[in-house]
């Protein structure tokens, strides 16, 4: 199925103009999109509790039911319907830690020295825990751990065979899938994987990717393949549109040498972290009204940097929450900000 296209303007907030977007389908007289049956995926929790603020705000006096609002990582099982029992995240480890825990030793060799006794329940549920993470890593891009051992077998990007190692981790992962089936249960990652082969995926109502950056491969195979109506709303002007893929997400690619043209004024010399927060919060403080937590965005260019920003600007946010401010004044403003952050508006 092709996904539509929809591009929204960046110099206003992506959720207020998504809301307005979603409102405008549903208010249509030829083919309404019925909210209660949609499913809007944003980037994160947060993004999604905002977006359902701004649906009932903008809806106010009108009935609306709400729309199923969820992240990318919750996409595919609205998709389809499991034909076994889903086995929890622990289940699924154990169950792993068991199949390593019966492997003879000689033949975990090429994937480890030294490996764990068949008592030592800690590293075998560790170990575990790592090899599922690498698993759903490449079911994520339609692989699995016999693909990349035949694409090795072909083709090494390293001086040694490393074709080896995969194989014992797909024959771990076959032992591990078929003991699942034994007791009636299957991961997340079968599941879907199943319901794509099987041609099992469905959805009643409309899906809408609002500002998605990334798209797993088996998240794309599984859109592509119902049939219900897929939207992608585009945080940006149409004139870039050849930047964006048919899913909406951004062509890293063609991104990387994009110039951005930042006029002087814009730049704020500081020195330490702790300044940069200060200055953040000063810069922020400027703008009448003061704009809501959805419509700022804060790069660092050293990712190191960022736990002692945050931590910065908490402990900025709590002192100014505890300062007594007149009124009316600016100063006010930011205060009632800083405490709607802190979950204590005065005025909700």
């Amino acid at each position: 199925m092709k996904i539509n296209r929809i591009f929204l303007d960046w110099q206003s907030s992506c959720l207020h103009q998504a809301a307005d977007w979603l409102l405008e389908q549903a208010a249509r007289s030829d083919e309404p999109m019925d909210l209660s049956q949609a499913t809007l995926v944003v980037s994160g929790a947060r993004a999604g509790r905002r977006l359902l603020e701004i649906l009932v705000e903008k809806s106010a006096g009108r009935a609306m039911t709400p729309p199923d609002i969820i992240t990318i990582s919750n996409l595919p099982e609205k998709l389809y319907r499991p034909q076994s029992r889903k086995a929890s995240d622990l289940t699924a480890r154990m169950f792993m830690a068991q199949v390593i825990a019966q492997t003879p030793p000689e033949k975990l060799l090429p994937l480890l020295r030294h490996p764990p006794g068949s008592g030592d329940v800690i590293s075998l549920l560790s170990l575990a825990g790592e090899f599922q993470k690498v698993a759903q890593e490449l079911s994520g891009q339609q692989l699995s751990f016999e693909k990349v051992a035949d694409l090795c077998s072909q083709q090494s990007l390293v001086d040694y065979d490393d074709q080896k190692r995969w194989r014992v981790l797909a024959d771990l992962q076959n032992r591990y899938e078929s003991l699942l089936q034994s007791y009636g249960m299957q991961d997340a990652d079968m599941a879907r994987r199943q319901a794509l082969q099987e041609g099992r995926l469905t959805h009643s109502g409309a899906v809408v990717l609002i500002a998605v950056t990334d798209l797993p491969a088996m998240h794309r195979a599984m859109l592509q393949a119902i049939d219900g109506q897929v939207y992608a709303l585009i945080h940006a002007p149409e004139s870039l549109a050849d930047a964006f893929d048919d899913e909406g997400v951004p062509i890293t690619g063609l991104w990387e040498d994009r110039p951005t043209p930042v006029d002087e004024p814009s730049v704020h010399l500081v020195d330490r972290p702790l300044d940069q927060a200060y200055e953040i919060s000063r810069i922020i403080a400027q703008y009448q009204p003061l704009p809501h937590a959805d419509q700022i965005t804060v790069g660092l260019g050293d990712p190191q940097l960022g736990p002692l920003a945050c931590r910065s600007l908490e402990a900025t946010g709590e002192d100014l929450a505890e300062v007594v401010f007149a009124h009316p004044t600016l100063s006010e403003a930011m205060h009632e900000s800083v405490l709607s952050a802190l979950g204590r508006p005065l005025n909700a």
